[in-house]
């Protein structure tokens, strides 16, 4: 069953492929700059901490300096924000003044001290798809639970990179299902050509008969290069040519042309016909390519290459609506695309009992004090509490770190509800007309609830 703790079955968001924070040693893994192990974290902290704009995605200047394609996609112009934001509360100093100044106090900002218009919410608010990622679920597991998964009434369902590969995870999903989507959530793009992944996504959509998303992320430099052996620099110039690498592959198999694409990372210049897949069945598309993102350079490359965005639970409203959308609204007016060519997944934070929430104040907790993900809290005035959060995880002080997460702070991420309607409301409110799609994240939840949860969002 996937309510079964003892099967492994988690839920998470599709952005990116993560580890739980172990239970005794709570270890960053993903978007992280903290490596395995407390001498691995003191000999290599300095040095992530330099890097962390490189590792999450931001490329150097002349990266950034290319000629837009075709026309520019219609702006439309902001809205008032439909979302109050999180009360205003004094959180107390966590790091010690200097002697000539006194502490400052900590505070969740109004609206008003960010410049920004927020994001308009222009999406349909009535329906919302909800995904279900099995994350770190025993490959022989896989089937029953993706059954499962469409039975409760979720739209999707999501296979993650990291214990295993994702995409015999996918498979066996695909084949065991007949109606949700199955999506990779995330796979990791960069250890891979963009013929390998255009072949293996192309088999899975022609299986899943026209069901599968390929949803692709770049993971951090760590990883990359020392688990994988692959090259990581510049990841979101990579990101960005291996979407229009895939794109060509596509057109050339599904039109019959000659594939003919060269890049400064992959060229791909060979398709003889005895090498090229069987056209996929009658009224069936390319698998849609989704990209993972959460610095505005990656979303950026979203939206001006890829079908999706798949977002991270790290994530406010404010954020959301402030930098996420803004950034990939950009993206779209360099690719002279519409919003509607991209499909926007918002993961959240979902707790329904007292025991949920205090998991999410130590995921919040072990999200907060990694680098990759300063910009979220800096954007609330938060970044006392990222200092103090990143100085006790590299101290190893795991266990106490939650503490300094106030429930204030944590509404800013998270959604606390008492019944599945009043989670479903919540939902709709943060992220109706800003996203096509909703992902939950939580820990160890009542799966029959958070059905609940999915049916009042699909149903409206």
């Amino acid at each position: 069953m996937l309510d079964d703790p003892a099967a492994g079955a988690r839920l998470d968001q599709p952005g990116v492929p993560e580890h739980e924070p172990p239970r005794q040693t709570r270890e960053h893994d993903h978007q992280d700059d903290h490596e395995l192990g407390a001498e691995q974290q003191q000999r290599h902290g300095d040095e992530h901490d330099q890097q962390r704009d490189r590792d999450q995605g931001q490329d150097r200047p002349e990266d950034r300096e290319r000629p837009g394609v075709g026309q520019r996609a219609r702006r439309v112009e902001p809205v008032e924000s439909r979302v109050a934001p999180a009360p205003a509360r004094q959180l107390e100093a966590l790091r010690p003044a200097p002697a000539d100044r006194p502490a400052r106090a900590l505070r969740i900002p109004d609206r008003a001290s960010h410049p920004r218009a927020p994001y308009p919410r222009v999406r349909d608010t009535r329906r919302v798809h909800v995904d279900l990622t099995l994350r770190a679920l025993p490959i022989a597991d896989v089937a029953s639970a993706a059954r499962e998964a469409q039975a409760l009434g979720f739209s999707g369902v999501g296979v993650t990179e990291s214990t295993g590969n994702p995409f015999v995870a996918a498979t066996l999903a695909a084949d065991a299902t007949a109606d949700v989507r199955v999506s990779t959530g995330i796979a990791l793009a960069l250890p891979r050509t963009p013929m390998d992944l255009a072949y293996t996504a192309w088999d899975l959509q022609a299986l899943s008969g026209g069901r599968f998303a390929l949803g692709l992320g770049s993971q951090v430099r760590a990883h990359v290069e020392r688990r994988y052996g692959a090259a990581f620099a510049r990841p979101a110039a990579r990101m960005r040519e291996q979407t229009l690498a895939l794109r060509a592959i596509f057109d050339a198999w599904e039109h019959g042309g000659e594939l003919a694409f060269q890049g400064e990372f992959w060229s791909h210049t060979l398709m003889p016909p005895n090498f090229r897949p069987p056209a996929l069945p009658d009224g069936v598309r390319r698998p849609p390519v989704l990209l993972a993102a959460v610095r505005e350079r990656m979303l950026e490359v979203v939206g001006e290459v890829a079908d999706g965005l798949l977002g991270h639970a790290f994530q406010t409203v404010d954020v959301l609506r402030e930098v996420t959308l803004p950034a990939l609204e950009r993206g779209l007016e360099t690719g002279g695309r519409a919003r509607a060519d991209v499909e926007v997944t918002a993961a959240i934070f979902v707790a329904l009992d007292d025991g949920e929430w205090e998991g999410v104040r130590r995921r919040v907790a072990f999200y907060g004090s990694t680098p990759g993900y300063r910009h979220v809290l800096d954007h609330h005035d938060l970044g006392g509490l990222f200092e103090a959060l990143h100085a006790a995880s590299r101290a190893g002080e795991w266990r106490t770190m939650p503490d300094l997460v106030d429930d204030d702070v944590l509404r800013l991420f998270a959604v606390r509800a008492d019944t599945p309607a009043e989670a479903a409301a919540e939902i709709r409110a943060r992220v109706g007309g800003l996203a096509d799609r909703v992902a939950l994240v939580g820990e160890q939840p009542d799966l029959a609830q958070w059905a609940a949860i999915a049916a009042a969002l699909r149903d409206g």
